[in-house]
């Protein structure tokens, strides 16, 4: 290994080191590259945790929304009439159309809504904060991307994990 000029005394001798700029220079890309990799599993758990979440808040909303539909089908028969609540056959089908429906009405108005915070005026700090601007477009492009399938396949997706799935293959 070559000396390395560590410092100067200021007498004009200056004190030399063994390769120990090198050896520092060699912890501090590999500090650099933990902390890149770092971030890599930081950026990767946080995608997780969204999908994850937008998961378990329609399941959980289906599950409560059925649950208070069961709950109160004894009333006067304002949304169906009476003998759909008197058939529990014939009410799980009704719920059951009526919960695809609004998933598939869900999925339409959420890809809308990306569209207009992409392309319209009220734009979202997620992407707005992106200083790079040919990383911002890839950004928004495949958010594009996304809500252009939700919004013109959405009656093909018959489950939350078949759009996570979708949603996954753009990543």
């Amino acid at each position: 290994m070559g000396k390395v000029l560590l410092a100067s005394r200021g007498d004009g001798n200056n004190i030399r080191g063994s390769g120990y700029g090198n050896q520092c220079r060699n912890v501090l890309e590999t500090s650099w590259q933990w902390v890149i990799s770092d971030i890599e599993i930081i950026v990767q758990t946080y995608k997780e945790w969204i999908l994850r979440t937008i998961e378990e808040t329609w399941n959980l909303f289906h599950k409560k929304f059925i649950a208070l539909w069961d709950e109160h089908k004894d009333g006067s028969g304002e949304a169906y009439l009476p003998a759909i609540y008197n058939n529990p056959e014939l009410q799980q089908l009704v719920q059951k159309k009526f919960m695809e429906d609004l998933f598939h009405d869900t999925l339409g108005f959420g890809a809308a809504k990306m569209i207009r915070r992409i392309v319209g005026v009220a734009h979202v700090e997620d992407l707005e904060s992106i200083t790079d601007a040919s990383r911002r477009a890839d950004c928004e492009h495949r958010a594009l991307e996304v809500a252009k399938l939700l919004l013109k396949e959405r009656r093909k997706f018959h489950a939350i994990t078949e759009v996570i799935s979708a949603i996954k293959k753009f990543q």
